[in-house]
């Protein structure tokens, strides 16, 4: 209670009729007994608001806690996704506030998709005349879930566009695949009648023999390996992208390099089965370019006589 001193103990009676001292006493002990009502009241007041405010600081500390997790939630959806994802030369700080701002503009142009988080809670509800006791209160549990929702919405929208970005990347490098293995298929059909020509039985069917080679190129353990020059987004699917899975690319990846590979081996027993017909051709080419140079040689000769034969003076 707020207490007021007083100037003197007692009025001196040399300073004649104390009525300006009895005065001051008399608003002394008024003021006095106004503030001590003020504090009763207040007192009263909260008895009869019950638990209110307590029950208020309560829902702060549980939103509090959970706008707490939804920070930590979200800075480790940023080191998921810094090492794959994160700009050479770049710290996690400047990746995550990168992230940050890509969330912010997106807000501010209103481009949120779809599901976004809208945590709210239930407030007590209290008398009109106790909510002086906790609008304070209040107005932190308003603060807090806002910071809850947004970070909540950020890691939404940041693991939203990474891995919708990642699997597009996926379909694009299976459509790459896809279109090798089709002009691969082109060729081996080409190579594979060739050799057939060459090596394939009477009887054998070009499906048959084709077997016959890829059973012999499956065992042929020094066939070097082509590389199609495709490869995975990241070494590993990131965690935070649940829908996104490497296993078609992987096999997708060893199928482009196990056909180029068996395309690369038929390319060379063609050129090995054709080694010796290319000598044949090449020493028949040589003989007759030589027999045409001697040919040469003799119609020249021939000419030259025919002219000092029959050639004139001039």
């Amino acid at each position: 209670m707020p207490s007021f001193v007083q100037p003197i103990a007692e009025y001196p009676s040399v300073c004649g009729e104390p009525t300006l001292f009895e005065d001051l006493q008399s608003i002394i002990d008024e003021t006095s007994l106004g503030l001590t009502y003020e504090d009763w009241l207040s007192t009263r007041l909260q008895g009869a608001c019950g638990t209110a405010r307590d029950d208020h600081t309560d829902l702060l500390n549980d939103v509090t806690n959970q706008a707490e997790q939804a920070a930590i939630d979200k800075h480790s959806l940023v080191q998921a996704f810094f090492p794959d994802f994160g700009a050479d030369g770049q710290f996690l700080d400047d990746y995550a506030a990168s992230l940050e701002q890509l969330y912010q503009d997106a807000k501010a142009a209103d481009a949120l998709t779809e599901p976004l988080s809208a945590v709210s809670v239930d407030i007590p509800e209290v008398p009109e005349v106790c909510e002086s006791l906790v609008a304070s209160v209040r107005d932190e549990i308003d603060v807090k879930l806002e910071e809850l929702n947004d970070d909540r919405n950020c890691a939404l929208f940041v693991t939203n566009a990474i891995c919708t970005g990642l699997d597009d990347t996926v379909t694009g490098i299976l459509e790459e695949a896809e279109a090798i293995i089709d002009e691969n298929t082109i060729r081996v059909d080409i190579l594979l009648n060739d050799l057939k020509m060459l090596e394939g039985e009477d009887d054998e069917s070009v499906f048959a023999f084709g077997g016959r080679l890829r059973d012999e190129y499956v065992s042929d353990i020094g066939a070097p390996l082509v590389d199609s020059g495709l490869r995975l987004p990241t070494e590993n699917v990131p965690s935070p992208c649940v829908d996104v899975s490497y296993e078609l690319l992987t096999f997708t990846l060893g199928v482009t390099q196990d056909a180029l590979s068996f395309e690369a081996f038929l390319d060379e027993r063609l050129k090995n089965s054709c080694g010796t017909t290319a000598d044949e051709v090449a020493d028949i080419r040589d003989n007759v370019e030589a027999e045409a140079a001697v040919a040469a040689v003799a119609k020249l000769e021939c000419l030259q006589e025919f002219f000092g034969a029959f050639g004139g003076e001039d």
